[in-house]
């Protein structure tokens, strides 16, 4: 009898499994093991050994996907979810680009995962940084328990630019960091970023690290694209919570920290450059600051903003990404028993309704019946995803637990 080999993984068991049973794919290939239930949108199960793998419904034997019919059947919405286990710590070994041939637009190096294209002379050291600090994030979003789009064998791509005006002539926009570019149905985007939005600086007619280096905005956009598709599904609260949740991830040498400890020493850092920026100054003597410090907005107004795309000043799109930056991390971290259990949901339902429209209605599901509408309405996914986060209580309602289970954790107030 042949075995099936797949990646497995350690961790201690957090609920009692159904009892073992033997599990075939397309091969023909076997393994055993008890169902604990879905992570990632993938059958999670515990073998003797006492490790997890992860199987994938569609390898799986029609016999084997009959019984998981069954087994869903009595399983529905929460029922079904496996498990979280969270990782203390994710990381990627250092990482050496290796150099293609200059072409017009730039020369490229690549990592395992990435081309990174710059139209200037950079360092190797600096390109080798930007390497791990992409493949690193994207093993950060891999460990997330959210179903996300395969991303395929291609790999993605990054533009990094020497100045700004380069920056804004391949797309981005005035006034903004980094932006993550061309994600369409059945397309993936690709991310600009310029030089100076990293702190880099020119040495010996090269970009380099500088003193002021920060990956911050890299990681975040990264996150973006490592989403994948998905991403256009989500309300925007979700789609930049998401990102900033794990762009403020401690880091250092290629390695997130991921503890409880270490999401609160994001946050709390984040909090400190949030109280400079939402401090008002004098409008007489701009050397001193006044009045009380805003450092975020009410979850109310967070989503009556999306309305309007978050318009305002710097200083209110900042408190926006930070709010939902809180927002996202209460609901992975500290929502309910701590197993991000509705964003799981949220997410789970998003991936079906890109599957049903990428298979013209053969997979996936859409959230609402077309038949009973005259025609798609594509607000209904972000829709349907604020329901589910929401789980029958109102925005403030959700505000006041976020801001005690912040207190409570972390001692933060806002």
């Amino acid at each position: 009898m042949r075995r099936l080999l797949l990646s497995v993984f350690g961790f201690a068991l957090l609920v009692h499994p159904v009892a073992a049973r033997e599990w075939h794919d397309l091969k023909g290939r076997v393994i055993e093991g008890a169902m604990l239930g879905f992570l990632k949108g993938k059958v999670l199960i515990d073998l003797p050994s006492g490790e997890r793998a992860l199987l994938t419904e569609t390898n799986l034997s029609a016999d084997d996907r009959n019984w998981l019919e069954e087994w869903l059947a009595a399983h529905s919405g929460e029922a079904a979810l496996a498990p979280v286990v969270w990782s203390q710590r994710v990381a990627h070994p250092p990482v050496k680009v290796t150099q293609a041939e200059p072409t017009g637009n730039g020369t490229l190096f690549r990592s395992a995962n990435y081309e990174f294209q710059t139209d200037s002379a950079v360092s190797a050291g600096i390109m080798n940084d930007f390497a791990t600090v992409a493949e690193s994030t994207l093993r950060l979003v891999d460990d997330l328990p959210l179903t996300l789009p395969e991303r395929g064998d291609s790999k993605l791509l990054a533009r990094i630019f020497g100045s700004r005006a380069a920056f804004e002539k391949g797309g981005g926009q005035p006034g903004v960091a980094g932006m993550y570019l061309g994600s369409m149905l059945g397309r993936g985007g690709y991310l600009v970023v310029p030089m100076s939005s990293l702190g880099a600086q020119v040495f010996a007619g090269r970009f380099t690290k500088g003193y002021g280096y920060d990956a911050q905005v890299l990681i975040h956009e990264i996150a973006h694209q490592g989403m994948g598709e998905v991403l256009s599904f989500l309300p925007q609260w979700l789609a930049e919570g998401l990102a900033e949740y794990v762009a403020c991830m401690p880091y250092h040498d290629g390695a997130f920290h991921t503890t409880m400890r270490d999401v609160g020493a994001g946050i709390r850092q984040r909090l400190v450059k949030m109280r400079e920026i939402g401090q008002e100054r004098d409008l007489f003597d701009q050397r001193k600051k006044t009045g009380t410090t805003i450092v975020k907005v009410s979850l109310p107004d967070l989503m009556k903003a999306a309305e309007t795309g978050w318009a305002g000043d710097l200083r209110q799109k900042h408190r926006y990404y930070f709010t939902a930056q809180l927002l996202t991390t209460y609901l992975l971290r500290l929502d309910g028993d701590g197993q991000a259990t509705k964003l799981r949901l949220a997410l789970d339902e998003a991936c079906a309704a890109r599957k049903y429209l990428l298979t013209r209605g053969e997979q996936g599901k859409w959230p609402v019946d077309l038949s009973k509408v005259p025609a798609i309405d594509f607000n209904v996914v972000p829709k349907r995803i604020n329901e589910l986060v929401l789980a029958g209580r109102t925005w403030e309602q959700l505000e006041a637990q976020m801001l005690a289970a912040f207190s409570k954790e972390w001692g933060l107030t806002f």
